[in-house]
C-alpha cells in the first residue's frame, strides 16, 4: 500500500522519499513563505521521437515511487521567459512510457495548456490556448486501474473552497501493467530552448485512492 506524499515545502529538507531525476542547478525550499523555488537550465525538456524526430530526456524532476492508484495535486507559479518554458506534474515508468501536463509559454500573446502522453518511445502532445505571461495554476492527475485523468484549475479566491477542476485529458500508459508496478509520481520544469524562467510549487500531495490530504 502506499503512504500519502503529503509535502508543503514547510522545511528546510524534503521529504526523504522524494529524489530528483536531472536535478536543477539553482532550487531552494523557503519555509517562510512555503514553496519550492527553481530554475530549469536551458534546452531541458522530455520528448521522444514524435514529429520532431528528437529524443530528449533530461528535464528536472522531483518524484516519489509509488504503486496503485492514486491522485496527484500541486499548485505551481511560473515565470517564463522563451517559448515552451513549462512547470507541472509528470507521471513516469521509464524514458519511453509517461505523461506530464502543464502551461506553456508562447510567444504570440498566448500561453497553452498542455498534455504529452509517452508510450512505446513515441509522444504525442494535446494543447489548448490560455492567457500569456505569469500563470498561477493547479494541476492534478488522478489514475485509476492504469487510465490517468488530467485536469487544471484557477486557484480559488477562498483558500477554503473547492477550486473549480477542468478536464484536459483522459490516456492509458502502456507499461502500467498492474497495480504492483512501481513508478514515478511528481512535479517538473523545463526550458526546451533559453535559460531564465523561475518556478515555483507551493505543494505536491500524492495520495492513495480513496484517502483524505487532511
Amino acid at each position: 500500500m502506499m503512504t500519502n506524499v503529503l509535502e508543503n515545502f514547510t522545511e528546510t529538507t524534503l521529504d526523504e522519499r522524494l529524489q530528483w531525476h536531472s536535478p536543477p542547478e539553482k532550487w531552494s525550499i523557503s519555509p517562510q513563505k512555503q514553496v519550492l523555488t527553481f530554475e530549469p537550465l536551458a534546452e531541458t525538456d522530455f520528448w521522444q521521437k514524435t514529429h520532431y524526430g528528437f529524443r530528449v530526456d533530461n528535464g528536472h524532476f522531483l518524484f516519489a515511487e509509488v504503486k496503485g492508484d492514486f491522485q496527484m495535486t500541486t499548485r505551481v507559479r511560473t515565470y517564463p521567459v522563451h517559448q515552451y518554458d513549462q512547470a507541472g506534474l509528470m507521471v513516469r515508468f521509464s524514458d519511453r512510457c509517461w505523461l506530464k501536463t502543464s502551461v506553456e509559454f508562447e510567444t504570440d500573446g498566448h500561453a497553452k495548456l498542455g498534455a504529452v502522453v509517452t508510450n512505446n518511445g513515441y509522444s504525442d502532445w494535446s494543447t489548448q490556448n490560455f492567457r500569456a505571461g505569469f500563470t498561477e495554476l493547479m494541476f492534478r492527475i488522478t489514475r485509476v486501474s492504469g487510465d490517468y485523468t488530467i485536469e487544471y484549475a484557477e486557484p480559488a479566491d477562498d483558500e477554503a473552497s473547492e477550486p473549480a477542476w477542468h478536464q484536459m485529458r483522459i490516456a492509458h500508459l502502456f507499461d502500467d501493467v498492474d497495480d504492483q508496478t512501481p513508478f514515478q509520481c511528481g512535479v517538473y520544469a523545463c526550458c526546451p530552448q533559453g535559460q531564465g524562467c523561475q518556478v515555483e510549487f507551493d505543494f505536491l500531495h500524492i495520495v492513495q485512492q480513496g484517502t483524505s490530504t487532511i
